[in-house]
């Protein structure tokens, strides 16, 4: 749409073949993250409403969109680029994440336990 497809193209074609090539620990890493949600989720009941998608492509799910919003603008202070959905007149309140198909443990790890210590500071 930018007028440069053939770069877009280029990228795409890359990405695809490091994702056939890395299969398996994608799968892996994207399992971790997903275990990962799940125990968040469970540790912060009054918080989270539930985790949505599939491993690498989840959304948190919260009970209301002034808890998103306020866990997405701080996750952003810190350089995660997690967004709110907002931008529907009934949107849900989700927080859609997407870390990349290169992560690693310790960087799943450092994400979460970013999350992890804003939720802590955002419980009643």
């Amino acid at each position: 749409t930018n007028g440069q497809e053939e770069l877009a193209s280029l990228s795409y074609l890359i990405t695809m073949k490091y994702a056939q090539s890395n299969s398996v620990h994608t799968r892996e890493i994207g399992a971790y993250y997903a275990k990962s949600l799940s125990k968040l989720a469970e540790k912060y009941p009054k918080i989270i409403n539930k985790v949505e998608g599939f491993e690498l492509l989840a959304s948190i799910c919260f009970f209301d969109i002034d808890s998103a919003v306020k866990f997405a603008t701080v996750m952003n202070r810190y350089g995660f680029d997690i967004s709110a959905q907002t931008y529907k007149p009934k949107c849900p309140a989700a927080v859609l994440t997407k870390p990349p198909i290169i992560a690693t443990k310790e960087m799943i790890d450092c994400f979460v336990g970013k999350m992890d210590e804003i939720l802590t500071q955002m419980e009643f």
